[in-house]
C-alpha cells in the first residue's frame, strides 16, 4: 500500500506537495480528510417520531465520503458507486449500443445469393464466407466489441494522459490507430492459444488471428455488397486499394480452385460428412457436387485442404486486410474516447486553446494576461514588451514546491522550464487600419506607426486626439479600400464571388445550387459598382479597420546570426506597418516573424467611438487554429497533436511499470512504502504482463467470435424433402445465436477457458 502522506494534494502536515502531479501518478488519499457525518433536519427527515420528539429521537444523517484526488479519485470516475443522481452514471465499458446496431445492420444487408443454392455443392473463398444476416450483423458487433477491450485497455494504460486530455481529433492524430492495430495484432496470437500459451516458447497459431483479419473484411465486403458503403465516397485512398486488391484474389481464388476441395464451404464439408455416414453412393449421386455423399469423401482432406488454402492467401493479403482493421480501430476509438471523456471530464479538450491560452506554452498567452499588444514603434527600445523571463505562474508554482520542502523537485521544474525565456512563440493582437486611395485630411499625416498595423493603444490615443479636435464621421467615410476579389455584401440571403481589376471593373457571379459548378447569373461591376440585374442588388466588401490576433515566431538570441541577412533585406518601412521582422530591445536588435493570423472586419460605426477593450479576443482563436498558415506550422513543422501522441503511446508502454515504487517523485518513485506494495498485498500480485492485461476479458471476445464464426449455414429452401430432413440434424447443431445470446457468451467467457463448441462444430460440449 502507498505510504499513508499519499494523498491527492498537500496533506496538514505539510510533509508532500504532489498538487502538480497528474491525478494518475497520486493515490489519492489523505488520511486527515476523513469522512463527514450530515445531521438532518428530524421534522422534515425524522419520521412520525422524529416530528413528534425531536428532541429525544437522534436525528437521521448520512455519511458524506471525502473528496479523494488520484487513482481514487479516477477509480470513482471509471467505476462509479450506485448513486441517487438522475441521470445515472453508466458503465465505462458498454455494449448496448452495438445491440442497436446489430438489428440495424441486419435490416440493411443484402442476403447472400449463396443461401439458395445446394448446400452440399456451396463454394466460398477466404474474406467471402456464407452468413446469414444475422450471423453477418452479430458478427460486425463481435469484432467492435473485441476491439473495444484493446483500445479500453490502451486507454488504461494512458491514464495519466487521458485523464488531462480529452481523446479526440484536435488532440491525438491516427498514429495512436496504427499504434493500437499493432498492440491488437501482437495481442491476438496469444488470445488465440489462451491458457496454453508461453510466452517466446513459439507455442500456438494463426488460427484466431487470421479468422479475426478476414472477418473485419468480410464485413466491409458484405456492406459494399449491400450499398451500405461506397468504395469511392467512404474509402480513403489505402482502403480502396487494399478493398481492390483483396477482392481480386478473391476472384482468384474462385479461377483456381473451382471444383477442388480448398473451395467447398464449410457447411458443405460438414454436410457431406454426415451425407457419406447416411446413405451410400448411389442414393446420393443425384446432389452433385465434388464428391458429394461420395462414400470415399474424407472431410478430413476436405478441411485440411481449405485450411491451407486459406492460410496461404490470409499470408498473400494479410497487409491489406490490417487496413480495414485499422478503419475498425479508428471507428471505435471515437466510441471508447467519448466514454471515457464522459467519465473523466478531462479538462482540456484542445491542445491548440492549451497552447494559446496557457501561459507555459506560449509568450502572450491568453490566460496570462494577453495577448501582448503589437510594438508600438519598432525602432524605439523603449516600446519593446516581449517578456524576457519565466510567467509568474511558473515561478509561483516552483515558490510553491521550494516552500513545501521539495528542494530537488523545485529543481527539476526550473529546470525544465528554464528555456521559457527563449520560447519561440509570441501571441499578439493588433488593429490593421486600411486606408483610402486618397486619405482625407481629417486623418492624414500620422506618425509613421499608425498605418497598416497598429498597437490598440496607440490608436485608441489617436482617435480620441481627433474627437478632441472635433473630427467625426463614420470609419467608412474616413477608411477603407476594396478588395480585387472575394464575395459581395448580402442582400437578399446569398452572395455572389467577384473579381474586379484596378480600376474597379469586372464581373460578380453566383453558382449554380445543384453543384454542378455553372454559373446561373452575372453581374457587370463598373467603377467599384455593382450593376443591378434581376431585382439583385449587390455591393463590393470595403473593408476598413480589422481586429487582429497573430502568432509570430522569436529566434533564440544565439541564433541571430542565422537570421540576420534575409532580415536585412526587409525595408525599414516594412517593418514599421508590420511592427515585426527587426526590432530594437533593451538588449539589442531581436528579430520578430508572423506566421499566422485571423483578423475580423469591425462594422461600420462612427470611427470615435473606438474602445480596444470592447474585443473579445476569444472569436478570434478558432479562425486562427483552422488557417493555412497555422496548420502548417502547428501539424507538419511543430506538430502539437504528433507530440501528444507520441507521449500517449510512451505512457502505454511504460505507465504501468512505473506504478508502486518507493521513494520522491524527484527520485524516480511514487511514494510507496515498499517497491511493488506490502507483502501478499493485491497490487504486489497484479500481473500486468501483454498477454495478461484484461485476459478475461479477451478470452469471452475469442469465445463469442469462435462460436459466431463455426456457426453453419442457415437452412436452404429447397423442394427436396430428403434434402431438407437430412439436413435438419445440422440445423439442430447450429447454435442460435443472436446479439442478446452473444453478451451472454460475452460474459460466460469469464468462467469458461474455451468456446463450449469445438473446432468442428461438430457437437456441443456441456
Amino acid at each position: 500500500m502507498p505510504d499513508s502522506t499519499s494523498d491527492g494534494g498537500t496533506s496538514s502536515t505539510g510533509d508532500v506537495f504532489l498538487d502538480n502531479m497528474a491525478p494518475a501518478f497520486r493515490y489519492g488519499y489523505d488520511p486527515d480528510k476523513g469522512p463527514e457525518i450530515i445531521y438532518l433536519d428530524n421534522e422534515t427527515y425524522g419520521g412520525p417520531l422524529g416530528r413528534l420528539f425531536p428532541d429525544l429521537v437522534p436525528p437521521p444523517f448520512y455519511v458524506k465520503p471525502p473528496e479523494y484526488g488520484g487513482w481514487k479519485e479516477i477509480t470513482e470516475m471509471l467505476l462509479p458507486s450506485p448513486d441517487g443522481c438522475d441521470p445515472s452514471r453508466g458503465p465505462l465499458f458498454a455494449l448496448g449500443d452495438l445491440g442497436d446496431m446489430v438489428g440495424q445492420l441486419e435490416a440493411s444487408l443484402e442476403s447472400d445469393e449463396r443461401l439458395q443454392y445446394d448446400p452440399l455443392c456451396s463454394s466460398e473463398a477466404p474474406y467471402d464466407k456464407i452468413y446469414d444476416n444475422s450471423t453477418a450483423a452479430n458478427m460486425d458487433a463481435t469484432l467492435r466489441a473485441a476491439t473495444r477491450v484493446y483500445i479500453t485497455e490502451a486507454f488504461m494504460r494512458a491514464i495519466p494522459i487521458v485523464s488531462q486530455f480529452e481523446f479526440n481529433e484536435d488532440n491525438i492524430e491516427s498514429g495512436i490507430v496504427e499504434f493500437i492495430v499493432e498492440r491488437m495484432k501482437k495481442g491476438l496470437f496469444p488470445d488465440g492459444v489462451g491458457a496454453w500459451y508461453i510466452p517466446d516458447a513459439g507455442t500456438g497459431d494463426d488460427d484466431y488471428y487470421y479468422r479475426f483479419m478476414e472477418q473485419t473484411v468480410n464485413t466491409i465486403i458484405r456492406k459494399v455488397n449491400s450499398g451500405i458503403l461506397d468504395p469511392e465516397a467512404d474509402f480513403n485512398l489505402e482502403e480502396r486499394e487494399a478493398y481492390d486488391a483483396i477482392t481480386a484474389k478473391i476472384a482468384e481464388f474462385y479461377d483456381k480452385n473451382e471444383g477442388k476441395l480448398a473451395s467447398l464451404s464449410f457447411s458443405a464439408i460438414k454436410n457431406q460428412s454426415f451425407m457419406a455416414d447416411m446413405f451410400d453412393n448411389t442414393a446420393t449421386k443425384k446432389y452433385g457436387g465434388i464428391g458429394a455423399g461420395s462414400s470415399d469423401f474424407s472431410k478430413s482432406a476436405a478441411k485440411k485442404a481449405k485450411q491451407y488454402a486459406f492460410e496461404l492467401m490470409m499470408d498473400e493479403t494479410i497487409g491489406f486486410a490490417l487496413t480495414f482493421v485499422k478503419r475498425m480501430v479508428k471507428e471505435e476509438l471515437a466510441v471508447v474516447g467519448t466514454s471515457f471523456s464522459s467519465h473523466l471530464y478531462s479538462p482540456i479538450r484542445n491542445i491548440d486553446h492549451l497552447f494559446l491560452l496557457s501561459p507555459a506554452w506560449i509568450r502572450g498567452a491568453v490566460n496570462g494576461d494577453g495577448p501582448l499588444d503589437v510594438m508600438s514603434d519598432p525602432n524605439d527600445a523603449k516600446t519593446y514588451n516581449i517578456p524576457a523571463s519565466e510567467h509568474s505562474s511558473v515561478t509561483s508554482a516552483i515558490t510553491e514546491i521550494q516552500a513545501a520542502g521539495q528542494l530537488d523537485l523545485a529543481a527539476s521544474f526550473s529546470t525544465a522550464f528554464g528555456g521559457m525565456s527563449e520560447w519561440p512563440f509570441v501571441l499578439e493582437k493588433y488593429i490593421r487600419i486600411i486606408d483610402q486611395d486618397s486619405i482625407p485630411p481629417e486623418v492624414s499625416g500620422r506618425s509613421d506607426n499608425l498605418y497598416d498595423i497598429v498597437n490598440m493603444e496607440d490608436w485608441k490615443s489617436f482617435v480620441q486626439n481627433k474627437k478632441s479636435q472635433g473630427v467625426t464621421g463614420k470609419i467608412s467615410e474616413l477608411f477603407g479600400a476594396h478588395e480585387l476579389d472575394g464575395e459581395t455584401t448580402l442582400d437578399d440571403g446569398h452572395t455572389h464571388k467577384y473579381e474586379v481589376d484596378e480600376d474597379g471593373n469586372g464581373f460578380a457571379f453566383r453558382v449554380c445550387d445543384d453543384g454542378e459548378e455553372e454559373i446561373c447569373h452575372i453581374h457587370r461591376i463598373t467603377n467599384w459598382e455593382v450593376k443591378e440585374s434581376d431585382g439583385h442588388i449587390h455591393e463590393l466588401p470595403k473593408p476598413a479597420w480589422k481586429f487582429g490576433l497573430r502568432i509570430c515566431y522569436m529566434p533564440e538570441k544565439d541564433a541571430k546570426n542565422v537570421f540576420s541577412q534575409p532580415m536585412h533585406t526587409i525595408s525599414n518601412e516594412a517593418c514599421m506597418r508590420e511592427k515585426a521582422y527587426e526590432l530594437d530591445s533593451p538588449e539589442g536588435k531581436r528579430y520578430l516573424i508572423p506566421i499566422a493570423s485571423a483578423e475580423l472586419d469591425i462594422p461600420d460605426q462612427e470611427f470615435t467611438s473606438f474602445n480596444p477593450d470592447s474585443y473579445d479576443v476569444y472569436c478570434l482563436i478558432p479562425p486562427l487554429i483552422e488557417s493555412v498558415e497555422y496548420r502548417a506550422w502547428f501539424r507538419y513543422v511543430f506538430p502539437l497533436p504528433r507530440f501528444l501522441s507520441l507521449l500517449t503511446i510512451y505512457c502505454m508502454q511504460g505507465f504501468y511499470d512505473s506504478l508502486g515504487n518507493e521513494g520522491w517523485p524527484s527520485e524516480g518513485g511514487d511514494m510507496w512504502e515498499n517497491r511493488g506494495g506490502n507483502t501478499m498485498s493485491s497490487f504486489s500480485r497484479w500481473e500486468r504482463a501483454d498477454e495478461q492485461v484484461f485476459e478475461e476479458s479477451r478470452e469471452a471476445a475469442k469465445n463469442a467470435f469462435t462460436a459466431l464464426y463455426e456457426t453453419a449455414q442457415a437452412e436452404y429452401d429447397s423442394a427436396d424433402a430428403s434434402k431438407k430432413s437430412a439436413l435438419s440434424f445440422a440445423e439442430l447443431l447450429k447454435p442460435k445465436l443472436n446479439f442478446e445470446d452473444g453478451l451472454r457468451w460475452w460474459q460466460r467467457g469469464r468462467r469458461l477457458k474455451k468456446s463450449p463448441y469445438d473446432m468442428d462444430g461438430d457437437k456441443c460440449k456441456k
